[in-house]
């Protein structure tokens, strides 16, 4: 009698982590259009990443997922000292997972007043599109950081040009045209592109 009890609905393993299976891998290459679209379908976003991340009961996968989640809605605000002391807080334990690059490029972007923080930028947006060169939104990201340095020195390398416009090209193509599925915020892609090709006609 007891037995049967005692391993029904009351058992409380079920609801421990009731989400712990809901956000996706970050190796995946849809990562960050899989975080938006849980997002959106979230009552306290904001209070079940904070959850997640702050629990070490959950997998690195899943807390690394959060911490994205929770940076993703600072960038959305507007709020880049939050975002910021937020990636310098998790940088070491992190800072190995190949999208944290992506956050080192609105890091060293927001923060920079020199020609070296926008390379910097620059260079953390490289190695996202190495780890990742089908997600539009990274690809996006490297193009838009190239047109800011390229804005900022006031000239534009032509390999440099060819990297950003391929890049852009690549993500209006993976998106189909689609600028939702671009995940940072800021230039359109399609505007983007026409930037790169005005400044290819002044590159050196």
């Amino acid at each position: 009698m007891n037995g049967t009890s005692g391993t029904g609905a009351g058992q409380p393993k079920p609801v421990s982590h009731p989400n712990k299976q809901r956000l996706p891998r970050p190796d995946s290459e849809r990562f960050a259009e899989e975080m938006r679209i849980i997002d959106a379908t979230l009552d306290s976003p904001t209070r079940l990443y904070t959850e997640i991340l702050t629990d070490e009961t959950h997998s690195l996968e899943q807390r690394f997922a959060a911490l994205y989640g929770l940076l993703h809605r600072l960038r959305r605000e507007g709020r880049l000292t939050q975002y910021i002391e937020l990636c310098k807080k998790y940088e070491a334990e992190f800072g190995d997972q190949p999208y944290f690059d992506t956050f080192r490029v609105v890091m060293h972007s927001a923060s920079a007043d020199t020609k070296r923080g926008y390379r910097q930028a620059l260079g953390a947006a490289r190695n996202a599109v190495e780890s990742f060169p089908s997600t539009p939104g990274v690809l996006h990201q490297q193009a838009e950081i190239a047109a800011n340095v390229f804005e900022l020195e006031q000239r534009a390398a032509p390999h440099e040009l060819r990297e950003a416009s391929k890049n852009v090209n690549a993500a209006i193509r993976l998106s189909r045209g689609e600028t939702r599925n671009i995940s940072p915020p800021g230039l359109g892609c399609i505007w983007l592109e026409a930037i790169l090709r005005t400044l290819a006609r002044t590159s050196i």
